[in-house]
């Protein structure tokens, strides 16, 4: 499995998981807009990566998938959010506002989907033109 890519794949999604908490985020919040419709960006995100991926590495895509979904998740949920705690509150923690984890999750529900269905489908077929 090609490990530059994933890490590349698990940022980009992870980036696009953070800016869509910001998006989803109440605006009464820090940088929150509170677009009710965030997940819809989120999850075009995930399955242009997933599409990309089984194009590109269709032989690797679901090992190589599925490292840059759980990375690309671990990174935002995990390792941001604490930074942030650190670099803001300047101290070690993790904040779990209830908002946070309904955005995460309304997200995850629509972009988990795309992102598989685009491994699982997009993969590149041998075409009859090809085969004779």
């Amino acid at each position: 499995m090609p490990r530059v890519p994933a890490a590349v794949a698990a940022f980009v999604l992870a980036t696009a998981l953070h800016i869509d908490a910001h998006l989803g985020r109440p605006e009464h919040e820090h940088l929150g807009l509170g677009w009710s419709y965030h997940w819809v960006a989120t999850a075009a995100v995930f399955a242009l990566v997933g599409w990309f991926i089984a194009r590109r590495w269709p032989e690797h895509r679901w090992r190589l998938g599925v490292a840059a979904f759980v990375g690309g998740v671990l990174i935002a949920q995990g390792i941001e959010p604490a930074a942030e705690v650190l670099i803001y509150e300047g101290r070690l923690g993790y904040n779990g506002e209830p908002e946070r984890w309904a955005v995460f999750w309304t997200t995850m529900l629509a972009a988990t989907p795309a992102f598989f269905a685009a491994l699982w489908l997009c993969v590149r077929r041998p075409s009859l033109a090809r085969a004779s």
